[in-house]
Formats: structure tokens, sequence, C-alpha cells
């Protein structure tokens, strides 16, 4: 069976075609279980674009790319070195170009599929630490998107994956660069001591400190947006949105706006119910006072404010519509 998907792939991949034209490529950076699939598939009913999914994700590409890519703990880019970030340059490159495919839409059935595309969507999981060098080095309109931590960690514990805080704290560089000494033993501790919630929790937390420490340097070179303004404001954020990246078929995504993703079998969710603060609010029935005051412990120990802890929505700052 898995061998005649990837035979259908191929087929689908021959026969479709990919030409650049003068609109940049879209890179957007988020997190598992964070909505960003959702974005995804909406931003991909626009006209003739392809996406590419996960392009960095040893678990989702075939063995056979697996080796254009720089070796990673569990498939996590912390801080590169320069070597191992210039193979990831020519690797994305070759994507853009299509002389590297994968993870591509190749379900041909779906709105969202084009035979001809003339620009490529992708979206990455594995990649936010790596902002400023992307920013820095790969053509494209850089998105992010992010989730509450609890609610994001709260989403991945019932999907029941494994963390990946090794990736981070086993990394000298990525250790040096942003970690104090005090840092790393608090991380430790949760490492070793915390429930899974609190590890996910931290694991969102370790994730964005280069976003967080370099945002009012890159803050004018990306598009930064969150779940909650999605779920909340959809006509203003898709509206802004479409424009930002030059995308028309706003009303087309607004139609589809309430249909989940393809990955929403992972949770209990049987559709999407935007405009209501109830759909934010799902996830706090499963969190007690002593998870909440941890998460805010962890939140502070690294001085990341993109959320406080009892607030669906981000601080003003951040907030996409804000700006």
């Amino acid at each position: 069976m898995k061998y005649l998907k990837s035979s259908l792939k191929h087929c689908i991949y021959s026969f479709s075609k990919h030409d650049f034209k003068d609109k940049k490529d879209i890179l957007l950076l988020a997190n598992r279980r964070g909505g960003s699939t959702w974005l995804l598939e909406l931003l991909c009913l626009d006209t003739n674009i392809r996406f590419v999914d996960q392009p960095l994700s040893i678990h989702t590409i075939p063995f056979q790319v697996i080796n254009k890519l720089p070796i990673a703990t569990d498939g996590q880019f912390c801080c590169p070195y320069p070597e191992q970030l210039s193979n990831i340059y020519k690797y994305i490159e070759g994507l853009q170009k299509a002389s590297i495919r994968v993870n591509e839409n190749w379900r041909f059935w779906r709105r969202s599929f084009w035979k001809k595309t003339n620009r490529t969507l992708f979206k990455v999981v594995h990649g936010l630490p790596m902002i400023n060098a992307l920013i820095n080095n790969i053509d494209a309109q850089h998105v992010v998107f992010i989730r509450h931590p609890l609610s994001q960690a709260n989403s991945v514990t019932n999907a029941k994956w494994e963390h990946f805080l090794y990736a981070f704290l086993n990394d000298r560089r990525y250790c040096e660069k942003y970690l104090s000494v005090e840092n790393i033993k608090f991380a430790e501790s949760i490492l070793h001591k915390g429930t899974m919630l609190e590890k996910f929790v931290l694991e969102w937390t370790l994730d964005k400190i280069p976003l967080h420490r370099s945002y009012e340097q890159i803050k004018k070179n990306i598009i930064f947006i969150t779940y909650e303004e999605m779920i909340l404001y959809p006509n203003d954020v898709l509206s802004r949105l479409t424009q930002d990246l030059s995308l028309n078929n706003v009303n087309k995504m607004l139609k589809n706006i309430n249909k989940p993703s393809r990955t929403t079998k992972l949770s209990n969710t049987k559709n999407i119910t935007i405009n209501n603060q109830n759909q934010l609010n799902k996830w706090k029935y499963n969190i007690n006072v002593n998870q909440y005051r941890t998460a805010a412990k962890i939140l502070d120990q690294f001085s990341i404010d993109f959320y406080t802890i009892n607030n669906n929505l981000p601080k003003n700052k951040y907030r996409y519509l804000c700006h």
C-alpha cells in the first residue's frame, strides 16, 4: 500500500507543472498542533499555489532525500552550524525550483490541488529557531503562526507525541547563545520531573526564544499571526493576510474556514467554530491550577511574553490586527 501511494505521488508530480512567476514563495513557520495545516489548506485555495508540507521533518520526507539535510537530534533544528545552514538553503532552493519534490499536494481530488502552479507555500514546523537565518537567506515572504503555549501543549499531549527537549538542551551552540546556567538547570528539572504537559510548554518556550529575542529587529520582515486571532476574527485576519501575501480568493477561503484540516483526526474536533470564544476555551477544562502556575513559571524563567498564561489572546503588541 505504501509503495502504491508513493508511485501515485510520483505519477502526479510528473504531470503537474511548476513555473516561477513574479510573486515570492511563502514560508509558513509554525509548530505541530498549532493550526498550521488548517491555515495552509485555506491559503492554498488561492489559484495556482502548491504546498510543500514539512520539508524539514525527517519523520515525513522520503528516505531518498533525507541525506540532503544535515543531521539534527529528533529532526529538530535549533542552532545549526554555517555549513549545515548552507545545506538547508540549497535543499529549500531545490524545492523552490521543483528539482526536489517532496510532500507536495498530490491529492488531485481536493480543491486546493492545481495542475499548473507558479508559487509555493512551505509549511515548516521545525524551523522557528532558525528564523533569522531563514529571513536573511531564503527569498520568500515569511509568515510566523503561533498558538497559546498551554493550548498547543494540551493538543500535543492528547496526540501522545514525544517532546523535542533533548534536541534543544543537547545543542551546545543553542545553549551558549540563548540560555544561562540557571535557565539550563531549570529546563533540566522540567525534563526530568515535569509532566508531559509541562515538557511541551517548555518545548514551546525554547522554540520561541530566538524569535522573541529578535522580534523588534525582524518584525518588519515577517507576518506574525496567532491561531486565536484566526478563530475570533477570521474575516479581518484573512482579508489582511491575503492582501499582505497578494492572494485573491479570500471569499473562497472564508467559505471553507469551518472545515477542519486533515490532521484533526488526531483530536476530537468535528468542525471549527469561528467567531467563538468557546472554541478557544476547550483546552482550559484539562488544566489544573498547579499546571497553570508551572506554565507561568516557565514563561517567566525565559522572559517570553507573547502571551500571559491565563489569556487566550496574545498581548496587544503582538496581535496581527493591532498593527
